[in-house]
């Protein structure tokens, strides 16, 4: 009797219950929050597909520590479709007013990391709200070094040339030994005329290529690399009217007026790639030299005065100048990380045999012999120096660069290098010589992109 009394109870108080939690339940369930989307304007250049000329920002301390960034806010698809046309959205930026506008809305933030979005919106006497928090990501990116980090042989724009082979007259003047320019249909233009620095660069490239895989961060650039620079005379030393590369790249990281007493009062470059090393082993006098020596340049017809054999002699002592240049560095700059880039190969051709280097005046070139010592005494061993001194001292060494350019050399059906007549047509000079075509810098970005981008995002 007492066990189906309480049956009874239980069974009224569960119908009591029932009724209520219908009566406190919503009939239907709020509708779900607009899809809101982000992406941040790209800071530096523009897609390089269609050649347009987009010239590399002009280092200047404004340009690094601005924070402004704008963002583009996209709520159209929702999950339900498309919003009815009298919806209406206000969006509210880190809790100030609301501000009525469409399903799309750019905002310019006035400082990166975290922030709050809230959107509502309101249609049919019914309003859907979406919070979300954002986090606004710059990274610095800086290039130093020479004539491959600057972009020598690849202008913004390329010049045109009508060049007359010697002898020849210009200006008056006799040349028996360089090309004369008689006339100029369009001039080269560079990022930077007096260093040869062009968007073209592999490091400028590898940049816009970072900055584009991530919607929801921005790249700043900065290069101050220069064509001719060597560790001595361009990054720790003055070159071609240009401030030490190393003390430029620490006043323009200093926001402060009274200037920065140590390194960490500055902005941190986030990535410090570095191309420095053939100059300091005179590449280009070696280019000249062997071009123009009937009996070659190298082994028994070396002599004590010439540019290989000088060559040689610095190689023994590159190590310590790249040491000298870490303390440097390390000294005076924030930084995250450092990277040395690797040299290209010019000297393999498509065939699978060293490039017989040729083009010059008088049908005069380098022969295939020449090229292979040179690639195997000077140039391979720099390359292994350079692993081997970033390794120890802590810097990131980008390798695997060289080996793609075996089969695109200076003599190869698809080369991959500028040669010394492409260089006069183009940009009036021999400069370009030797030097990573476009496609060249392409396979440059590419290997810088692949190391050093998700090496950032970690």
């Amino acid at each position: 009797m007492r066990g189906r009394f309480i049956r009874l109870w239980v069974t009224v108080l569960t119908g009591v219950l029932v009724g209520l939690v219908s009566t406190w339940v919503p009939a239907q369930t709020p509708a779900a929050g607009p899809v809101l989307s982000w992406r941040m304007e790209d800071r530096f250049g523009t897609s390089r597909a269609d050649f347009a000329p987009v010239p590399v920002v002009t280092p200047t301390a404004a340009y690094i520590h601005s924070p402004q960034r704008l963002v583009q806010f996209d709520a159209c698809p929702t999950p339900s479709g498309p919003p009815p046309p009298t919806a209406v959205y206000a969006w509210r930026i880190d809790g100030l007013p609301p501000v009525q506008a469409g399903c799309r809305y750019d905002y310019t933030f006035s400082t990166l990391g975290r922030h709050r979005v809230e959107l509502t919106v309101t249609a049919a006497d019914a309003a859907a709200v979406t919070v979300q928090t954002i986090d606004l990501t710059d990274y610095l990116i800086v290039s130093l070094g020479d004539s491959y980090a600057s972009g020598e042989g690849v202008p913004d724009v390329e010049g045109e040339y009508a060049v007359r082979f010697p002898p020849c007259r210009q200006a008056g003047a006799f040349s028996v030994r360089q090309p004369c320019v008689e006339r100029v249909v369009r001039p080269a233009q560079w990022s930077d005329a007096v260093c040869h620095r062009s968007s073209w660069a592999g490091p400028a490239q590898a940049a816009l290529a970072i900055e584009r895989a991530d919607p929801h961060s921005t790249v700043t650039f900065v290069s101050l690399a220069c064509s001719g620079a060597s560790i001595d005379k361009g990054l720790l030393g003055g070159h071609r009217g240009q401030a030490p590369q190393v003390d430029e790249l620490a006043r323009l990281l200093c926001n402060r007026t009274a200037g920065c007493s140590r390194p960490e009062q500055q902005r941190q470059v986030d990535a410090l790639l570095i191309s420095i090393g053939g100059n300091d082993l005179m590449f280009s006098e070696i280019i000249t030299y062997c071009a123009t020596s009937i009996f070659g340049c190298t082994g028994l017809h070396m002599t004590a005065q010439s540019p290989v054999t000088q060559a040689q002699q610095a190689l023994a002592t590159i190590g310590s100048k790249y040491v000298t240049l870490f303390r440097a560095i390390h000294a005076t700059l924030n930084m995250r990380a450092v990277y040395l880039t690797e040299n290209a190969d010019a000297t393999v051709g498509d065939d699978g045999q060293y490039c017989s280097i040729g083009g010059f005046p008088y049908g005069l070139r380098i022969s295939s012999g020449d090229v292979a010592w040179l690639q195997q005494n000077l140039m391979l061993r720099l390359n292994t120096t350079e692993g081997t001194v970033a390794r120890t001292l802590g810097w990131v060494f980008i390798d695997g660069i060289a080996d793609q350019f075996h089969g695109h050399g200076y003599c190869a059906s698809d080369p991959w290098f500028v040669t010394y007549p492409e260089s006069w047509r183009r940009q009036g000079d021999d400069e370009g010589t030797m030097h990573p075509n476009q496609r060249g810098h392409r396979v440059y970005a590419a290997r810088i992109t692949d190391v050093v981008g998700p090496a950032l995002r970690r």
